[in-house]
């Protein structure tokens, strides 16, 4: 795991990110999981999206993101964002690319933000999208998040999102799932970046 992000951090979330995500949370009728109408339906989707949507390809996809933003070099961003997309439905697609835009409005400005910058040129132009799978993971590479820091608050804002409409749902909960699906991820990728020093 990297070296920076604890287990704690990983199950209770990064408070400076909580601030970062919070007009998503606010604003979002879900990601790629709906809002749900009740505890049950929340807890069956979240738990199928967490072991095995994220785990088969969904946190692959978000890794592979992150670590070419952060080459600074010229990415090729079409064929990133047509893997992420072929991971969803037609409706989650839609969801996604809510979330990926409020994403982009929200960090508007950043500093020293070369792939961020790039990125939200091509979104404005048209030749992006802009979904979440793609926004999110350069957003945090820069704001130079640790990868399994980046794979756990993309969790969690999936969880805290779908359950909006759940006040009795504790927000903090799923935090076991959390570092069961991201260490998984993070061992089956190749290393590409010097954080990642093993399995957790």
């Amino acid at each position: 795991m990297d070296v920076m992000a604890s287990l704690d951090e990983m199950q209770q979330g990064l408070d400076w990110v909580h601030w970062l995500l919070r007009s998503l949370r606010q604003r979002c009728a879900g990601i790629v999981l709906p809002e749900a109408s009740c505890a049950a339906d929340l807890f069956s989707r979240w738990q199928h999206l967490a072991k095995e949507r994220f785990r088969g390809g969904m946190g692959q996809s978000l890794l592979e993101v992150m670590r070419k933003a952060a080459d600074h070099r010229r990415v090729e961003w079409g064929p990133l964002e047509s893997r992420w997309v072929a991971l969803l439905s037609s409706e989650e697609a839609e969801r996604s690319a809510k979330a990926g835009h409020w994403l982009l409005k929200s960090v508007k400005g950043a500093r020293h933000a070369a792939s961020l910058t790039n990125l939200a040129g091509r979104v404005m132009s048209g030749e992006l999208v802009g979904h979440i799978g793609i926004v999110w993971p350069v957003v945090a590479s820069t704001f130079q998040l640790p990868e399994v820091a980046m794979l756990s608050e993309y969790l969690r804002l999936e969880y805290q999102c779908a359950a909006r409409l759940l006040p009795e749902v504790p927000l903090d909960a799923g935090g076991n799932e959390i570092v069961a699906s991201v260490s998984r991820v993070i061992g089956e990728m190749p290393s590409g970046h010097t954080d990642v020093v093993g399995r957790c």
